[in-house]
């Protein structure tokens, strides 16, 4: 099969399905995180008192590697810094997008229609 043909063959075969729910129901989800909570988990923020070691000898792997991050830190901090700039202004544009949604349905528009069938593939050079 090709990527072409393989979303028509994927809507075929979920007609041919027997779920008791009908063609377009959807689930909603039973539990969801506000933006809020996803931005306060966007910061990252490690705490190296939690770093420990249960084993036998836990003290001194303990050490070892409250050494490594401190020889390591002006790199993971770059790295962290990195990391919760992205996440933060990944869960902006969501949020920008959720409000744009809420306001789209606000002025009465429906939602778009689901998308025709796949476009025919390309033609192949001889």
């Amino acid at each position: 099969m090709r990527p072409e043909q393989a979303l028509a063959a994927a809507r075929a075969a979920a007609a041919e399905r027997d779920d008791p729910l009908g063609a377009g129901t959807t689930i909603e989800p039973t539990e969801r995180v506000s933006i809020e909570q996803l931005m306060e988990w966007a910061n990252i923020e490690p705490d190296v008192d939690l770093m420990r070691s249960t084993r036998k000898l836990g003290a001194p792997i303990t050490w070892a590697k409250r050494q490594l991050v401190h020889v390591l830190r002006q790199y993971l901090r770059e790295l962290q810094s990195q990391q919760t700039r992205f996440n933060l202004n990944l869960l902006i544009r969501v949020a920008e997008l959720e409000d744009r949604v809420a306001r789209l349905e606000g002025l009465g528009f429906p939602p778009p229609a689901p998308p025709s069938e796949a476009a025919p593939p390309p033609p192949t050079e001889p």
